[in-house]
């Protein structure tokens, strides 16, 4: 009975080291789109104050929905000479969520305070609920 029991075991061992549900790979994360990228980035000063306006991205076949956007800037001495080759070095300065109503407005507006002497350049970049970021939007700059 012994024998028989650790024979019973190590055929099932056995089995259950073999058997499998197919072939494996890696597992695959469930396919989503990114959020589209703003193309129509726009500014206005109205005293010492950058108002950035924007519209929310669409939703398509080949984008998936926005649920905010990060606020990048750079920021530069006018004296200096523009580099037109010269890497910029934005550092993210906000993170702005779309509410129902902006939503339904369509348009996102963020206000940044501006120091004299200095030329600014902004570009956002899109994000979905889960965090996944889209492409960055058109570049807005600015001399004060």
């Amino acid at each position: 009975m012994k024998g028989s029991r650790r024979w019973i075991g190590l055929l099932f061992t056995a089995w259950v080291l073999t058997a499998g549900c197919g072939v494996k790979a890696p597992p695959v994360p469930p396919s989503r789109l990114p959020p589209a990228a703003v193309t129509d980035l726009t500014g206005a000063v109205a005293g010492d104050v950058l108002e950035l306006t924007w519209g929310i991205p669409a939703v398509g076949d080949d984008a998936g929905e926005a649920d905010g956007f990060a606020v990048y800037r750079a920021k530069t001495p006018v004296e200096e000479a523009e580099c037109r080759d010269c890497p910029l070095i934005f550092h993210r300065i906000a993170q702005v969520s779309i509410t129902p109503s902006l939503r339904q407005n369509g348009r996102m507006t963020f206000s940044d305070p501006l120091e004299n002497g200095y030329r600014y350049h902004y570009k956002l970049r899109s994000y979905d609920v889960f965090g996944a970021a889209g492409d960055d939007s058109n570049t807005f700059t600015v001399d004060y």
